[in-house]
């Protein structure tokens, strides 16, 4: 049984909102339309979840519209699976799902373009739209996925919980002679035991040397007494990841391993203190950590500690915007 209490999911209320808010931005900067592909960004607008293929399923979103763009043969499928109230249009083998969504766009209206499509529907679109209409959807979808209400707080703290207590066990677990793999494989069925169903997203355990790699080496690896111990794992629950890693000794640390591990502490200290920032600025804050002060730009960023982690929550990577509104960043 899972010790936390699981947070309810997004609502159809919450996603209705963020619709609306998207509408009104797409109204007041005069943009016809911003195309969703079935990424990240469709569960969040919309709460269909569908994975990426060949074929090009979507929903193109108007100031004021919402309609999903499906293979016919889907629709079945979409009209099934749970998605905010729309319109559902369907395009043939034969057609051109390109052609599909140029003809409900106004004449001479600009198309904003989820940037996490593949380039093989942008391309078609270029066949239909004048690339001067078409727009990099990606700035403004950030700007509001990247504002974090409670509910999706509440997710993601469940989230890392769930992830902090698998480290524990983790750290409990590891033995001299396990391997690499055996941990990689008891981290996964610890996340699905305390509710992650679909276990790791990602695992990455390192032993000694490579710990210096920042996401592991190639091949098998078992634990000696005295090495130094990676872990890099993470969960996903209602679309939303989790995300830690943590490095350690199980024996009395070594004097250099306590004096970096205190270096990369004061570091993320620094970013801690310096509210207002603007992400991925931190690597600059910590460089002016008086215990960083003398060492190189080479030995601060392959410090693999000496990080804060990933934008938490939906994938957003390396988002220029200041820390103003309810973001997460992991540390």
């Amino acid at each position: 049984m899972a010790p936390f209490l699981s947070p309810p999911k997004i609502q159809e209320e919450e996603r209705q909102q963020r619709l609306a808010l998207l509408q009104g931005k797409l109204k007041d900067r005069h943009i016809g339309g911003l195309l969703l592909g079935s990424t990240p960004s469709l569960q969040y607008f919309t709460g269909l979840v569908w994975r990426s293929s060949e074929r090009f399923l979507g929903a193109l979103v108007t100031p004021s519209e919402l309609i999903y763009i499906v293979p016919g043969f889907e629709r079945s499928r979409v009209e099934s699976l749970p998605h905010l109230s729309g319109e559902i249009r369907g395009w043939e083998e034969e057609e051109n799902s390109a052609a599909l969504i140029a003809s409900l766009l106004p004449a001479g209206a600009s198309l904003a373009v989820d940037d996490a499509i593949p380039l093989f529907a942008y391309n078609l679109l270029r066949q239909e739209i004048a690339p001067e209409r078409l727009l990099d959807g990606g700035p403004l979808i950030r700007e509001q996925r990247i504002c974090k209400s409670e509910n999706e707080i509440a997710i993601i703290q469940y989230a890392m919980n769930l992830t902090l207590e698998v480290h524990r066990r983790a750290h409990a677990m590891i033995k001299p002679g396990v391997a690499a793999s055996e941990v990689v494989r008891f981290i996964g069925e610890q996340h699905r035991a305390l509710g992650a169903r679909g276990g790791s997203t990602f695992c990455i355990v390192s032993f000694g040397a490579a710990t210096a790699l920042p996401h592991g080496a190639d091949g098998e690896q078992f634990y000696q007494p005295g090495d130094v111990v990676l872990v890099d794992t993470g969960c996903r629950i209602d679309g939303y990841h989790s995300d830690l890693t943590r490095t350690y000794m199980l024996d009395e640390p070594s004097k250099e391993f306590a004096q970096i591990w205190a270096i990369e502490r004061e570091a993320q200290q620094a970013v801690f203190d310096a509210p207002g920032w603007v992400c991925p600025a931190p690597l600059s804050m910590m460089r002016r950590a008086p215990s960083l002060s003398g060492m190189g730009s080479d030995r601060i960023t392959s410090c693999r500690a000496c990080h804060t982690g990933p934008d938490m929550g939906w994938a957003l990577k390396s988002t220029k915007l200041p820390i103003s509104c309810a973001q997460t960043r992991c540390l």
